[in-house]
Parts: structure tokens; sequence; C-alpha cells
């Protein structure tokens, strides 16, 4: 029996998306891996620093993370909490500026979104990543996620010692 490689499919007319179930033999399988490292190196030459960036991105997920913790504090239950967060994620990141860009937003709209990680996020990814920004650039971003995170957690902190004081 043939083996169907890469090559043949496409010299036969087959779409990538056909329902037919294809084998890739071992040279085309190491051809294909040499082209995704090619990729991943291609990706990897982006302008700014890994480790600040890396750094960033943690911050931003505690402060995420807060955010997610003040909105189950106003839950009861899992189900109201899934049902209060997707709409509150989706918000956020549609007008977080990555997505939309701020300039097509009401002024007063962008006033609310700077109470928000997502918005300051994309801004220092966008500086890191594209244009090279160094910490003396970013850091006012990342003073904002951590602002943020520390509000929401201690927000949180409060209404969780409330409610537990209202079971006693």
């Amino acid at each position: 029996m043939p083996v169907l490689t890469v090559a043949n499919a496409k010299s036969a007319g087959l779409a990538a998306s056909s329902s037919l179930v294809r084998t890739i033999s071992f040279n085309d399988r190491c051809r294909d891996f040499g082209e995704l490292r090619e990729v991943i190196l291609q990706a990897r030459k982006l302008a700014g620093s890994t480790p600040l960036f890396l750094g960033g991105t943690i911050l931003y997920q505690i402060s995420v993370g807060a955010l997610g913790i003040l909105l189950a504090t106003f839950a009861g239950t899992m189900g109201q909490f899934g049902l209060l967060v997707l709409p509150v994620l989706v918000i956020l990141n549609l007008l977080s500026g990555n997505t939309t860009p701020l300039e097509s937003m009401p002024a007063s709209l962008i006033d609310v979104m700077q109470f928000t990680p997502t918005i300051h996020f994309v801004s220092f990814a966008q500086a890191v990543l594209y244009r090279a920004a160094g910490l003396d650039i970013v850091w006012p971003e990342l003073a904002a996620l951590a602002a943020i995170a520390i509000e929401s957690f201690g927000l949180s902190l409060m209404r969780f010692r409330t409610t537990i004081a209202s079971f006693g």
C-alpha cells in the first residue's frame, strides 16, 4: 500500500481540510518539523526583552486573578460566578485596545478602561515586543497593573471578611 505524503496529497489536488486521513512518511515528518523549527526561530526575533515581557505577563496574570477573586465574592455559587465572569472578560478583551483601537472609543470609555488590567497589559506588551521598550519606559504600565492587583485583592479581602462575619 503506498504511503500518502503531503507532497502526494497536494499533487493529487486534495485539500488539507479533506476528510481523508493521511499518513505522513518519516521524511515528510522530518521536513515538517524543520519548517516548524524555522517558524519558531523566526518568531523569537521580536524586538523586546523576553525577561521583561515574562515579568509583565506574570504581573498581568496576578492582576486578572485578583479581579476574578473580586468577582467571585459577588457570586453565591460557582454557576453564578461563571455567568458573571464570562461577559466581564469578553468586554475587557474587546475594549483593551488589542482588537479595537483606543482612538476609536469615546474619551469617557477610555477613562473607565484605565481601571482595568487589560488595557495596561496590551500597552505594555506592544511597547516591549514591537518597540523594544525597556523598564524605564513601561514602568507606569507595570505600576498600574500592580496597583489594580493590590486594590482588587484588598476589596476581595474586605468583602470576604464581611461575608464571614455575617455568618457568625
